[in-house]
């Protein structure tokens, strides 16, 4: 062991050698250097106090990187033969803070993790604050641990089987979410997988300063974050049903979050924020419902369905001119049932193929034509941003470029253009990195229908004005014949942002920006108010209008996430313990906070939770009872004619215990088996192996010398064997 530790520790100054000669080759790389407090060996001593290396992982390599304000060396030892592994940790080289750690080790014996946690979340949760104070001694205090009392037990064979445990840092009793710790630990061996660290150096505003939380919510109100809209689902399949509905959306270009110390909406100021259904004229492209064919072309055409290739050219060439230089280089109708059930849409792409250089018309076009109506649906012009002396190129300003796009929708669309509304709250931050000064190379503008005087984001007039030449550059129509729902009953703003705040309530924290608003400048830090939805509760995308239910991106309503379960009528049961294990992983819930053990079970529970341990509560929980049975039966699982809401026998629990193990086939062997039951007799032979290999397995054992087939089961009688199928090891 003496002389392996002279050749690690020989190789490792070679590699400090070998990296200090390359460095010198890299001037980027001489500053950093020279900032360096720890070096090579100083850091590969700090990752082995900290964390245990297996004698398998012999392979040692380390690197260097610098990211930001950042500087870390990297260290990785790998296994050379199999199994397989790997650790690698990131070392601070200015402090010697570890940044981070990754473990990973794979199974001697496929399949051999045990589904059930070895060890207690607690035990975990000691594991990691015992390494926390080792490694951050003097920070621990600023640290405060998350209670996650919402995390779920994982069961499933493809789970991590960890338990991530995480403190976030407290800056004058306010939560500074980017910063703390996290460490994962195995829930089997309880040995540390992960670990990471992240510590910002930065000015922090004074909480004290802070208005309170009533004016927080005040001016939040105020500020009308949510919009009143229409909205229509997007099509996912066919023949689908998508009625318009009346919903409220946080629009706000703030994203809802306010200024602490006075109250005024955070502007976030970082790129354009569109609202939902005015994508551009690619991402409609992808949408559409498959080209047809030139037999297909023909036939439509002759049957005068569409106009023919030629008219609808002539239709873009009447609104866009093209420069000399240019060819047609693709041409195809589509289905389009996206934008309306029936229509038709040529699509067209012309590209520069001249000899002479481009001179900033344009390298191609694309556009499209409604093939039914003859209307130009859109048009984008793709231009190099780059041109020459762009930089001495004078530019219109937004309200110039604004006339611009206005004078043209005046004269393409006259009529729709007087049920618009241009959507003021997109920032108009340039789309290309230049400083604050400059105007942007292009200026984008969208404009919302109004229906009943209530903006329907989906349809509408999008245009860009290219602001070195007044020229229009792209343009965007979507405009459908829909029925729209009276606004009668709609909820007050009160009463919505009531709603909204209810479900995900104002929290003071700090926040830092994205990215500095000055290039070379730090980026801020600043103390804010901000909507987070309450555990168990996901992130709405929008509310019903008449009624303030959560919905998601669809427009339906959002289900409550799965979360662990602490039964109340539990304590001193003889399966207490299997049944606190099915409800930390969301199993069984459906009588919350009570369980009740001695009920019946239902063939549609006891199916529900088998689907819940193959694939995760997650997976399962929205699914309705028709949707369980008919996964059930489609997995052969359940091949009995039952009703979901029937109860269990105890030969059917065996029946549904040994599919769900993969046995079924053992099972159907008649004439091998033996059990001591005494009333073996009055069970079909085709059914003795299910009782059989349950006995053996010790998924389903009888009282005494009696199985009792007919017996109906309990919820906690099937949540034993629930249990104990988990516990099966069929290897």
């Amino acid at each position: 062991m003496k002389g392996r530790g002279k050749l690690v520790f020989k190789q490792i100054i070679a590699w400090c050698t070998a990296l200090t000669l390359v460095l010198s080759f890299f001037p980027g790389y001489v500053l950093a250097a020279q900032e360096q407090v720890v070096s090579l060996e100083e850091a590969v001593q700090t990752a082995k106090a900290a964390f245990d290396i297996p004698k398998e992982f012999t392979k040692f390599s380390s690197g260097y990187n610098q990211y930001e304000e950042r500087q870390a060396w990297e260290l990785r030892w790998n296994t050379e033969k199999e199994p397989s592994g790997h650790l690698s940790v990131q070392v601070d080289s200015r402090t010697g803070d570890i940044l981070n750690m990754s473990f990973w080790q794979s199974s001697q014996e496929s399949g051999s993790r045990s589904k059930l946690p070895a060890i207690s979340r607690d035990e975990a949760v000691r594991i990691a604050t015992e390494l926390v104070q080792s490694l951050q001694p003097k920070r621990i205090a600023k640290l405060k641990l998350e209670e996650n009392n919402d995390e779920l037990l994982q069961l499933t064979s493809w789970s991590p089987g960890t338990y991530r445990i995480k403190w976030v840092r407290q800056v004058q009793g306010v939560p500074f979410l980017q910063d703390g710790v996290t460490v994962n630990v195995d829930n089997q061996t309880g040995r540390i997988t992960g670990y990471n660290f992240n510590w910002t150096e930065g000015d922090f505003p004074d909480a004290s300063k802070a208005i309170s939380l009533e004016k927080a919510r005040q001016a939040w109100e105020k500020t009308e974050m949510l919009q009143l809209q229409y909205f229509r689902p997007s099509l996912t399949k066919a023949d689908e049903e998508r009625e318009v509905k009346l919903v409220y959306r946080l629009t706000h270009p703030s994203r809802g979050v306010l200024d602490a110390l006075t109250g005024k909406p955070l502007e976030l100021d970082r790129g354009i924020m569109r609202d939902e259904g005015m994508g551009n004229m690619m991402q409609e492209m992808a949408m559409d419902g498959g080209t047809l064919t030139p037999e297909e072309i023909k036939e439509i055409e002759a049957a005068g369905k569409v106009i023919n290739q030629a008219k609808a050219e002539a239709v873009v060439r009447k609104w866009v001119s093209l420069p000399e230089g240019f060819a047609l280089q693709g041409v195809h109708l589509n289905q389009d049932e996206q934008r309306a059930v029936g229509a038709r849409t040529w699509f067209f792409n012309w590209r520069y193929a001249g000899d002479v250089e481009d001179k900033g018309e344009g390298r191609w076009l694309d556009a499209r034509v409604d093939a039914l109506s003859g209307e130009l649906l859109g048009f984008n012009w793709y231009k190099p941003y780059l041109r020459e002396n762009v930089q001495q190129t004078e530019r219109l300003n937004r309200e110039e470029a604004q006339k611009k796009a206005e004078a043209f929708l005046q004269k393409i669309q006259p009529e729709l253009f007087k049920h618009v509304k241009l959507n003021d709250l997109q920032t108009s931050e340039p789309p290309r990195p230049l400083t604050k000064e400059e105007l942007p190379l292009s200026q984008h503008f969208e404009y919302q229908r109004l229906v009943n005087d209530i903006v329907f984001p989906a349809n509408g007039l999008t245009v860009s004005v290219d602001t070195t030449t007044g020229a229009i550059e792209s343009y965007s129509l979507n405009w459908q014949e829909l029925q729209f729902p009276s606004a009668a009953g709609v909820l007050n703003s009160a009463q919505i942002n009531a709603q909204f705040l209810k479900r995900q309530p104002l929290t003071l924290q700090y926040k830092q920006d994205v990215a500095p608003i000055q290039s070379g400048a730090k980026k801020e830090i600043r103390l804010v108010y901000c909507p987070v939805p309450k555990p168990g509760q996901q992130g709405e995308a929008m509310s019903d209008a008449k009624t303030g239910v959560a919905l998601d991106w669809q427009g339906k309503p959002l289900t409550e996430q799965p979360r662990p379960y602490t039964f109340t009528d539990i304590t001193g049961h003889w399966a207490e313990k299997e049944i606190a294990l099915l409800g930390q992983a969301g199993i069984l819930g459906e009588y919350d906070p009570n369980f009740y053990p001695e009920t019946p079970i239902t063939v549609v529970q006891y199916l529900r939770a088998l689907l819940m341990i193959e694939r995760g509560a997650m997976q399962v929980h929205t699914l309705s009872d028709q949707e369980v049975m008919e996964q059930a039966q489609q997995k052969g699982w359940l091949k009995e004619e039952l009703q979901s809401t029937a109860t269990i026998d105890r030969l059917q629990l065996a029946r549904f215990g040994i599919r769900f193990l993969g046995l079924e086939q053992v099972a159907k062997i008649e004439g091998i088996y033996t059990v001591p039951y005494q009333d073996l007799q009055n069970i079909t032979s085709s059914d003795q192996g299910y009782v059989a290999l349950a006995w053996g397995l010790g998924i389903l054992k009888g009282e005494q010398d009696s199985f009792q087939a007919e017996q109906i089961a309990s919820r906690a009688q099937a949540a034993v064997t629930l249990i104990r199928m988990l516990k099966t090891d069929l290897k």
